[in-house]
């Protein structure tokens, strides 16, 4: 994550000294955010104004506000005003996620493979439930057989900061079984062992059925 701290001192002293450095905060600002509740930063954070505070202080509220899972940048900056040391935290904030879509799915439907994505529209942008998503929907393809089977996302952002995301699928060709055979069987035929088990060779009505898929 990004971290700055603009402070005279912090050019002048050594950076352990810096860090244990000591400032009185008037007042603390929030800039950038939109959709997030300022409430819920206000209670991320714990320097206050009137209180004295160091840029570790500072450094730890930084690490609180990412770990809300909100923001893609955070920065701390000071200004000095009139009354003393006003401190900033300069918030960007990720993109909320508004339609979901798929693309180059012909053997699965939409309806199936929208329960497989690990988030929901809307919601925050995370690029890895993107990615959890991807691998989740190839899993479900090579479970049909389509072991070749590719997904990409493509991710068009607007002017209000929201996403659509796209999971362009290529689902590539199915795995058929043409033939099963045994080996060492002297007792039972390969006739009688292929009614025992659930694989099957594929016929001509697999793709309507799905025998035959290799699973």
């Amino acid at each position: 994550f990004s971290f700055t701290v603009f402070l005279l001192l912090c050019l002048a002293v050594p950076s352990g000294q810096a860090l244990a450095e000591t400032f009185n905060i008037v007042d603390v600002r929030f800039e950038g955010h939109r959709r997030v509740d300022p409430g819920a930063i206000e209670n991320a954070v714990s320097v206050r104004a009137g209180q004295e505070v160091s840029l570790s202080d500072i450094d730890r509220d930084v690490r609180e506000l990412f770990s809300m899972g909100r923001f893609e940048d955070v920065k701390a900056l000071t200004e000095q005003s009139e009354q003393g040391t006003v401190l900033i935290y300069r918030l960007v904030e990720r993109p909320l996620v508004r339609r979901i879509a798929f693309k180059g799915n012909d053997e699965f439907k939409d309806s199936k493979l929208s329960p497989i994505v690990t988030f929901k529209a809307p919601d925050i942008y995370d690029p890895l439930e993107i990615r959890r998503s991807s691998e989740a929907i190839m899993d479900a393809y090579a479970e049909e057989g389509y072991y070749a089977a590719e997904v990409e996302t493509d991710v068009d952002f607007n002017e209000r900061n929201e996403a659509t995301v796209t999971f362009v699928i290529d689902e590539g060709k199915k795995v058929l079984i043409d033939e099963i055979h045994f080996e060492g069987n002297t007792v039972f035929t390969d006739k009688d062992l292929k009614k025992e088990i659930e694989t099957k060779e594929r016929w001509f009505l697999s793709s309507i059925t799905g025998r035959g898929t290799y699973r």
